[in-house]
């Protein structure tokens, strides 16, 4: 079976037969272009080191999605449970608008932690189930790195609210390795599509 939107939650896609501790792919896609506190965005930061709108992240997450839902073929295995969080740009939302892709929700910091809790949560635990499962994570945006940790950053890095640059608001690329590593599913895959920046208001935080 094809995924089906999932009413009432954004950006959650599901098999219509889904129950929890079903065998299958479970997929978190992750695409930012539009940054709004970045330079470029409608309210940036006094400070923003640099870090600017990218052109094709989100529509880069919405085609490997797409390819997951339509495309992807492999015996015995589906794809049964899929988090799509994008943040386009204009250009980008009109895009998905026109072909129907409206069922996603926006990778800001709270929503990329929650859409991390609840994709973890749902991948399987227990074999046979999770030795018959694969955990795939994707991501496109920016990124930067502070004493050699690979960080990504969410659609309201820099928002005021949250005063200078703080390493708690990104998400660490090796604490998600640590976890998928962890999990007892069959294969783990990772792909991260992400600009690397270095600068110091991170660096010697």
């Amino acid at each position: 079976m094809a995924l089906e939107a999932v009413t009432g939650t954004p950006g959650l896609w599901r098999d219509p037969q889904w129950q929890p501790g079903m065998p299958g792919v479970y997929a978190l896609i992750i695409g930012v272009s539009a940054y709004p506190h970045l330079e470029g965005g409608p309210a940036p930061a006094p400070q923003a080191y640099g870090l600017g709108q990218l052109l094709s992240s989100a529509r880069t997450a919405a085609r490997v999605f797409n390819w997951l839902r339509t495309d992807f073929h492999y015996p015995d295995l589906p794809v049964v449970w899929a988090l799509l969080l994008l943040s386009p740009s204009a250009e980008e939302r009109a895009e998905f608008d026109s072909t129907g892709l409206t069922h996603y929700d926006l990778p800001d910091y709270a929503r990329m932690r929650l859409a991390i809790q609840r994709w973890t949560a749902a991948v399987p635990k227990q074999a046979p189930a999770s030795t018959h499962s694969r955990s795939v994570f994707f991501f496109s945006g920016h990124g930067v790195g502070a004493n050699r940790t690979p960080l990504l950053l969410p659609a309201d890095y820099l928002d005021p609210q949250f005063g200078d640059p703080q390493l708690e608001n990104c998400f660490s690329a090796r604490e998600l390795h640590r976890w998928m590593a962890a999990t007892p599913v069959a294969v783990r895959l990772a792909l991260l599509a992400a600009s690397r920046h270095e600068f110091s208001a991170l660096t010697e935080t």
